[in-house]
């Protein structure tokens, strides 16, 4: 997202297969070297996509957000379809008035057949779900106030506060202290620079 090059160590090759397959799609620069994996950016192009959550081996809903925020550096549509769950496209509204623009369909308004996995979701009852985004790129992204409501979404958030332009405010980081061990240390060592404040 910054341009950067970078190298990450202890990761299982295998258990990121379908996310890597998608990197690739895009046209991504990335290699593996034993468990090691570098990441960089050559001034590509990044080719738009359009995925499927599933569940593993498939690509994990969990990326879902990760994918939609690289999608705003795509040139052209994406569409990502979460075929698990409802109700988790809640932080492109933060992404969208950062600058992105992303809307939230019905699967069908894309020619997609509606998919819920969860089979607690009953379709007669409460219609056909908004799971699909489709998002629109490129679009450079402006630093704003906004809140962190979950784990899903606050790594995406301060991943595009990172890219944006100028500064950005976010509440309720501790949701990101609490899921992901030294999140802003290690986002620190690379460069990235935080500020607490009451």
């Amino acid at each position: 997202m910054t341009n950067g090059n970078i190298s990450i160590k202890g990761v299982e090759k295998s258990g990121i297969t379908s996310f890597t397959n998608v990197l690739t799609k895009m046209g991504a620069n990335f290699e593996f070297s034993g468990d090691e994996m570098r990441v960089w950016h050559a001034n590509e192009e990044l080719k738009p996509v359009e995925i499927n959550t599933a569940p593993a081996p498939g690509f994990m809903t969990h990326w879902k957000s990760l994918l939609v925020l690289l999608a705003t550096k795509a040139n052209g549509v994406s569409i990502i379809h979460d075929t698990v769950y409802i109700n988790r496209f809640e932080f492109t509204k933060d992404l969208n008035r950062m600058g992105a623009k992303i809307e939230i369909l019905k699967p069908s308004e894309v020619n997609l057949i509606p998919v819920i996995s969860d089979d607690y979701y009953d379709f007669n009852k409460s219609g056909e779900p908004y799971t699909v985004a489709r998002v629109t790129g490129p679009t450079k992204l402006k630093g704003v106030k906004s809140h962190i409501i979950d784990l899903r979404s606050g790594a995406v958030l301060v991943l595009a506060a990172l890219y944006a332009e100028g500064k950005s405010e976010i509440g309720g980081f501790e949701y990101i202290s609490r899921g992901f061990e030294d999140f802003f240390e290690k986002f620190g060592s690379l460069g990235a620079k935080f500020s607490y404040v009451n």
